[in-house]
């Protein structure tokens, strides 16, 4: 009897003691937590030919994304598929020309004169360009669907370029003048793929 009694007090203290720690655990403030992002792994990696990207983009296209990759200029720009984060999936590489901006659903691609390669980028903001030394030519790329870049204007001897987002313009300027252009939203449907085949109602083109 002795031995059971003992063994019923050591079970019981055990219970108050586990009683105590949820109730103390149960009580405790939401001060007493806070996130931490020290928790940072790698979860994919993808290798790439050529040197290393020099500036990167982020373009949406519904609920996919993909990266931009700026190589150096005489290696072109690389696009990637990102949506599943854990499977990135090259798209297509476009050999030549340096991307100097990506956003609002185009692009800006520069090639630079061999005299004047090395030179900074000539695309500027509303304040005013940047850079200088003139260029062989520039394309303008709709991006609106980031995993086929078209382009869609294009102008040579090109020494500066303004775009002004505000009011959906940009202002080209070589030996011919200034050049205005504008660009506003269209709504596109996206060329078809062997995933829209499927659907039994494909927006696609």
């Amino acid at each position: 009897m002795t031995t059971i009694y003992r063994t019923l007090t050591i079970t019981g203290l055990m219970v108050m003691l586990g009683t105590l720690f949820l109730t103390t655990r149960s009580g405790a403030s939401t001060g007493d937590f806070y996130l931490s992002y020290t928790d940072v792994k790698v979860i994919a990696h993808l290798s790439l030919s050529g040197e290393s990207p020099q500036r990167i983009w982020l373009q949406q296209d519904g609920r996919k994304q993909y990266l931009y990759l700026q190589q150096p200029t005489e290696q072109g720009f690389t696009i990637i598929d990102v949506t599943k984060a854990t499977k990135p999936r090259l798209v297509r590489h476009v050999s030549q020309g340096t991307l100097t901006t990506v956003g609002s659903g185009l692009a800006i691609v520069e090639q630079p004169d061999p005299a004047t390669k090395g030179a900074s980028p000539i695309v500027g903001s509303p304040e005013g360009t940047r850079g200088g030394g003139a260029v062989r030519s520039v394309r303008i790329l709709d991006v609106s669907d980031p995993a086929h870049p078209r382009t869609v204007e294009s102008f040579s001897g090109v020494t500066s370029i303004l775009l002004d987002d505000t009011r959906g313009m940009i202002y080209v300027a070589n030996s011919e003048g200034i050049w205005i252009l504008s660009h506003q939203p269209v709504l596109r449907r996206h060329p078809c793929s062997s995933s829209d085949a499927i659907s039994p109602i494909p927006n696609c083109d």
